[in-house]
């Protein structure tokens, strides 16, 4: 059979792998992917099949073979592809032209670097011209203004050069030298900067590179990032970022794509042994960029790892993922989990421009019910503030009876990207004697609704100081509306804000405990509540306290989190002596309920990091998970604190900690509805940035999506091996 024969019926495999892989979302892989004796792989995608190209013993070191892949784990040796001549060839890499759909290969020989080209990715190339002598590792990027650059190593020197290209044989202008071998991994072994690839994220150009001796166990990959592809480069300080470890020798010089859920993966070669030798194999693991744009990335062999995702069936990304960096302050009181290790954004989000405060509750139905105020909703508009400006008023203002009002909706829909969310009103809520009114704890259960809200003062703008703040005193949690026909007519609750249900005040910012607070989402119609009881989760302060803030106790801001329960029915939901509250563990430490509010005591506590707290149990993970956000000085950069625990009493540990997330994120809620049955992804709810320039602080949308309204954004929850 002849060569073109032998490439059709290699096609027409390939169709048959493609076919199948379009029934495939997720694998598994275990380093080496490949066991053949190759190094310095590089990848590229073309209709659906991975090709790779790397340095191997192939036709007595005198040619280049390529392999073929549908998921970048299980790979088939294809035929050698080019042969260009002299011997001593290595690190390839080939680029499709986007405009003659041509395929290029950059090769090396005998330390001089050339091109060569075919029709397709399984050649047979043609040699087109040299390039550079003395030189080896080229690397090819088009830029989105569709300029070429050849990234070429200089020798003896080892020095990364970048070539502008005037197409992709052509060389245009003089090499620039943009890094050469200076920092103490890049010399431990040798003085060696080489094998390098490009990435552009946002804006940012980051060039991965290996460093040290490549023949050595201390080879390993560092980046670098610069605002054009012409330099000047700036190294990351926290290179290299894949190195050696037990067991693992020489992780280096490969390349980086994106599988289908947009998450990149660095191919790339490890050495088999730690002594100084060449034989290699190939890997794949993990790249992966945190909320601040830095890149990481890791190593593995010999274990099992979540692979890359193929023919993900998604919406189209709004943005790559990344991974949301820990950043906890000192002092912070929770053990890192060991089971829940992260959360990755993974580039999804909606765009619902309405309003805020959002609590989504999922009934029998199969909908989801929430309360809402502060904007509009289709025609209905709804306002929390009872407060107007009055020069002659108390402190500038005066409160207008009727004005503060909170609205409800139902949200139909399984895609949380295609929601239809339909306006059920409002009521009046007034707030007396306190400024304002706000919804908080939902939950639809036997098909009533369950609707509570608290109060806040003295005004959504209140100066102090040279600050100003939003509602830095929170009032006390009024009641329970009940409706028992989803959201059309309400029976009010009995209680008022001046003799409301706990009995607390939160007047001239007196702290209090249950201000503000959530039910526990335990699915679809209360399903996993573990006694079929109700359970709230709510944030306060005590008296004294040993870190006071004018706006110690506010919607946002808090001490301490509260846990209670009660058995839901119109008849209970609103009767104080229905309702246990946590109080502690005893000397066997199991948990204590007590039905005396003064002796309830704080299931958490982090002074001055507490604040507006929402939990959701998970229940393929087995685990609940817990928002708890604080928000500074009621308008500033807001953080998150995550935490999961086996039970509602703890212990509770540090999933992540999203510092100034959103960066400006308020009302963080998992509806548990959109979890994956996995449970390993999900869809955040939330608002943000309600203030964006308030006392002179600008406030960005991190992660993309982040906006004033309705915000839902996709997430997958890590595990102990990270991304």
């Amino acid at each position: 059979m002849n060569m073109a024969a032998k490439l059709h019926g290699l096609r027409a495999v390939l169709v048959v792998l493609v076919a199948t892989a379009a029934t495939l979302s997720a694998t598994t892989y275990r380093n080496p992917v490949i066991e053949d004796n190759l190094a310095d792989p590089a990848v590229i995608r073309h209709e659906g099949v991975y090709y790779l190209y790397a340095t191997g013993e192939v036709d007595g070191d005198n040619g280049y073979r390529a392999y073929t892949s549908t998921n970048l784990i299980d790979w088939e040796r294809g035929p050698i592809v080019f042969r260009p001549g002299p011997p001593h060839i290595w690190a390839p890499d080939v680029w499709r032209d986007p405009a003659s759909g041509r395929f290029f290969l950059y090769y090396t020989a005998n330390q001089t670097v050339g091109v060569a080209d075919a029709d397709g990715p399984l050649g047979p190339f043609t040699l087109r011209r040299k390039l550079f002598d003395q030189a080896i590792d080229a690397h090819l990027f088009r830029d989105d203004d569709g300029r070429l650059y050849l990234y070429v190593v200089q020798l003896p020197s080892f020095r990364i050069t970048v070539q502008p290209m005037a197409d992709p044989i052509e060389p245009v202008g003089e090499p620039k030298v943009i890094l050469q071998p200076e920092a103490d991994w890049e010399t431990r072994a040798g003085h060696v900067t080489e094998g390098p690839w490009m990435i552009k994220r946002q804006g940012r150009y980051y060039l991965l590179y290996s460093g040290s001796g490549a023949n050595t166990p201390d080879y390993a990959v560092g980046y670098a990032t610069a605002d054009s592809p012409m330099g000047p480069f700036t190294r990351a300080p926290h290179n290299p970022i894949v190195h050696r470890s037990e067991g693992l020798f020489g992780p280096g010089h490969g390349c980086a794509i994106q599988d289908d859920a947009g998450r990149w993966w660095h191919v790339y070669h490890q050495k088999r042994t730690d002594r100084i030798e060449w034989p290699r194999f190939v890997c794949i693991d993990p790249l992966w960029f945190d909320q601040h744009g830095n890149l990481f990335g890791r190593a593995t062999r010999g274990t099992t790892h979540a692979g890359p995702t193929v023919t993900a069936k998604e919406a189209k990304r709004h943005f790559d993922p990344f991974v949301w960096r820990s950043e906890p302050p000192g002092g912070c009181p929770f053990e890192p989990s060991k089971a829940l290790t992260g959360i990755e954004f993974v580039g999804l989000h909606s765009d619902y421009r309405f309003a805020d405060t959002w609590y989504p509750s999922w009934a029998a139905d199969g909908n989801l019910y929430s309360p809402w105020t502060d904007g509009s909703l289709h025609g209905e508009s709804s306002v929390s503030d009872a407060i107007v400006p009055d020069a002659d008023g108390f402190g500038g203002f005066r409160m207008v009876r009727g004005k503060a009002t909170t609205g409800q909706a139902v949200l139909i829909g399984d895609d949380p990207l295609h929601l239809t969310v339909k306006s059920l009103g409002k009521v009046q809520a007034d707030p007396h004697p306190y400024g304002g009114r706000y919804p908080c704890g939902s939950l639809v259960h036997r098909g009533i609704w369950y609707y509570g809200t608290y109060c806040l003062s003295p005004s959504g703008m209140t100066p102090f100081g040279e600050i100003t703040y939003n509602w830095p005193w929170l009032g006390p949690f009024v009641g329970f509306r009940v409706s028992r026909d989803l959201g059309k007519t309400w029976q009010e609750t009995p209680h008022t804000p001046a003799k409301p249900l706990f009995g607390e005040t939160g007047l001239w910012g007196h702290p209090l405990k249950i201000g503000a607070p959530h039910f526990v989402d335990f699915g679809r119609d209360m399903e996993h509540s573990p006694d079929g009881m109700a359970y709230l989760l709510a944030h306060g302060a005590e008296y004294p306290d040993p870190k006071p803030r004018f706006e110690n106790l506010s919607w946002i801001t808090g001490d301490q989190v509260y846990l209670l329960r009660v058995k839901p029915s119109p008849e209970m939901i609103n009767d104080p002596k229905a309702y246990e509250f946590f109080a502690g563990h005893d000397a066997q430490g199991r948990p204590t309920w007590t039905s005396d509010f003064s002796a309830m005591e704080p299931l958490l506590e982090w002074n001055n990091n507490m604040g507006c707290v929402t939990a959701t149990y998970v229940a393929p993970l087995k685990k609940y998970l817990m928002f708890v956000t604080d928000g500074g000085n009621t308008c500033a950069r807001m953080n998150t604190t995550v935490l999961e625990a086996d039970t509602l009493t703890g212990p509770w540990r540090l999933v992540t900690y999203l510092k100034d997330f959103g960066e400006q994120a308020y009302f963080v809620n998992l509806p548990s509805k959109f979890i994956s049955p996995d449970g390993r992804t999900a869809w955040l709810c939330y608002s943000a940035n309600f203030a964006p320039n308030w006392n002179n602080e600008k406030i960005r949308s991190n992660p993309p999506g982040s906006h004033y309204g309705l915000v839902l954004q996709k997430i997958r929850l890590l595990g102990p091996d990270g991304p």
